[in-house]
């Protein structure tokens, strides 16, 4: 679909959230220069798509609607073409009002729409594309039926990295389709799915596969180097919190290394979970301090956990070990992230599942339903209690540190176990 340089990988980012300043409404290109970018100027479609991830999110249907009204060329009706077959629904409706403002019985616009009818993007995507073919000339109006012959593309490794504290993980696919090999790595977040999306194509294994080597494989993170299916549960999961600030190049990356009809899911245990999880008290909350233990970056770092600590010390030795702070950090503070804690919980528990480790997954699964039942939303609880205990004592560790190098001492270092 897309034209690539025969000899040179071709290498594109995309950020929804990145650094740069969104374009505001007076910046936008007008819309026949943009057209005329599509058509001479960007090499693939990937590349305005990447453009489109600096516009401001508000902004970018109106740049998609007047599309419509500028004259039909190839670039443009690809453009449009992709964007529906996207995530972003607010960007798809835009892109298929433009494309109907352009003439069906140009050869372009017909097999758009056209694939859009056996692509099944959504019904009424189907149906507007269906609608579409009917009512011109060309004898396609039951084609739709015959679903259209397309190189399969074939995802053969992922590469996923453990979720961090602040709920962001990192996931690579590499795949092989129509004769070109292609890499991506998502940036995911738990509560915004995908924030960030890049990746490289051409005709060379080593190129797409070093790709994502650099981005994953260098990354201080824990990474399980496996099968791409794992990769793919866990970004059909991230595709479910999809929204406006997504970047547009998402849907695209997503097609490249999994093809086309990749659906949002939940995840969910791949293994049952033990009945009822009937452990004591005391044996949850060992568990807890277990799990939290092979999570070392998963405490809060807010300015309510340092002020409840620094004010923890003036009472006990170890802000921890205060009741009443954990009672204040729960309520302001962690009852409101119990959703994030699942989502995050439920990742690891799928990664742990895939890295061989069981007893670390069945332990995430488990603590995962558990937060998902509002009866367990207290500051008693044995993971909300030990994951508050430790992130004030951890706050209060860096006050007593800078201190002491404030002092000229040297930084205090809790002993192993």
């Amino acid at each position: 679909m897309d034209s690539v340089p025969k000899n040179q990988n071709t290498v594109i980012v995309a950020s929804g959230t990145g650094p740069s300043p969104a374009l505001a409404v007076e910046a936008l290109p007008p819309v026949e220069a943009f057209a005329l970018l599509l058509e001479q100027v960007f090499p693939d479609v990937a590349t305005p798509l990447e453009f489109l991830g600096g516009v401001d999110p508000e902004l970018r249907g109106l740049l998609v609607e007047r599309l419509g009204l500028v004259e039909t060329g190839p670039g443009v009706v690809r453009f449009l073409h992709v964007l529906i077959r996207g995530y972003d629904p607010r960007l798809r409706l835009a892109a298929l009002g433009a494309l109907g403002k352009h003439n069906s019985e140009i050869p372009e616009v017909a097999e758009a729409w056209f694939d859009l009818a056996t692509y099944q993007v959504n019904e009424a995507t189907s149906l507007a594309a269906k609608r579409a073919i009917s009512g011109g000339s060309h004898d396609l109006a039951m084609q739709w039926r015959v679903p259209a012959l397309r190189p399969a593309v074939q995802p053969v490794r992922g590469l996923v990295t453990a979720m961090d504290g602040t709920g962001r993980a990192l996931m690579g696919l590499l795949a092989e389709g129509g004769g070109k090999w292609v890499g991506a790595v998502f940036d995911c977040d738990v509560e915004l799915g995908v924030v960030q999306v890049g990746g490289v194509e051409g005709p060379e294994r080593l190129g797409a596969l070093g790709y994502l080597e650099d981005r994953l494989l260098n990354s201080s993170r824990d990474l399980c180097d496996g099968t791409a299916g794992l990769a793919v549960e866990l970004l059909r999961a991230a595709l479910t919190q999809v929204g406006p600030s997504s970047p547009p190049a998402l849907g695209y990356w997503v097609e490249r290394v999994c093809g086309k009809g990749v659906t949002p899911a939940r995840l969910r245990s791949p293994a049952p979970l033990r009945p009822g999880g009937h452990d004591s008290p005391r044996i949850m909350a060992d568990h807890a301090v277990e799990l939290l233990d092979a999570l070392p970056g998963w405490w809060e770092d807010d300015p309510l956990t340092e002020s409840l600590a620094s004010e923890a010390v003036l009472r006990v030795a170890d802000p921890g070990d205060d009741p009443g702070a954990i009672r204040i950090l729960f309520e302001r503070r962690l009852v409101h992230r119990l959703e994030r804690y699942r989502r995050m919980l439920t990742w690891m528990g799928v990664y742990w599942y895939a890295s061989k480790e069981p007893m670390f997954s069945q332990l995430a699964f488990e603590f995962a339903a558990q937060l998902d039942d509002p009866q367990n939303a207290v500051p008693r609880h044995p993971w909300i209690a030990e994951y508050a205990r430790r992130s004030l004592r951890l706050a209060g560790e860096r006050q007593v540190n800078a201190a002491r190098v404030a002092s000229g001492l040297s930084a205090y270092k809790r002993p192993e176990g």
